[in-house]
């Protein structure tokens, strides 16, 4: 005898197999998202966290651009201050030239001699004097008196005038060096 199973044994096997390769698939799918949910989580933190240090490594370059614009204005104000310095050190050469070459004239001129007038005109270190005597021995003296000293050189007597019965007037050019030497010798004296 045949028997024929009229139940549906394969079928049933095959929709078996079909249930549970869907449950796998399933399971994939949901282990396939939920780690491709925990990656881009990750990955966002990671953005996140990258987007806070550049916030504030931005944060910290624009505190050093002030820092740096700080220092350059701080440098600026230095060398201009260094330019006021200089300046004041060739001042203070300069205006002790006069001081000094008017100290040394008045200690060189001998009594009963008088200066009229003293006249820069020609060159910075350089002076043309006029002035009254009694006599020419006192006019002489002070010429010795001038070039003995070295602050001054190139002591030339022009001319002498006869004015008078005790009058005597002249006029002499001379030159002075306001060098360092010169001024040593004139702050030492």
């Amino acid at each position: 005898m045949i028997k024929i199973n009229l139940l549906p044994v394969k079928q049933n096997k095959k929709q078996e197999r079909a249930i549970v390769q869907l449950i796998f698939l399933g399971a994939a799918w949901v282990i396939a998202l939920v780690i491709i949910y925990i990656v881009d989580d990750m990955e966002r933190r990671l953005i996140s966290a990258k987007e806070t240090e550049s916030a504030d490594l931005a944060k910290k370059i624009e505190q050093m651009d002030k820092i740096i614009g700080d220092i350059q204005t701080i440098g600026k104000v230095r060398d201009e201050l260094q330019q006021k310095i200089s300046v004041i050190a060739s001042l203070r050469t300069t205006l002790s030239v006069p001081v000094r070459t008017l100290d040394k004239l008045s200690s060189a001129v001998p009594e009963k001699l008088w200066l009229i007038s003293l006249e820069n005109t020609r060159n910075p270190t350089e002076i043309d004097l006029k002035g009254e005597s009694v006599n020419e021995k006192i006019i002489a003296q002070f010429v010795q008196n001038l070039e003995s000293d070295p602050y001054f050189k190139n002591v030339n007597l022009k001319k002498t005038n006869f004015q008078g019965p005790d009058r005597r007037s002249f006029e002499l050019s001379l030159a002075f060096s306001p060098d360092k030497k010169g001024a040593a010798e004139a702050g030492g004296k």
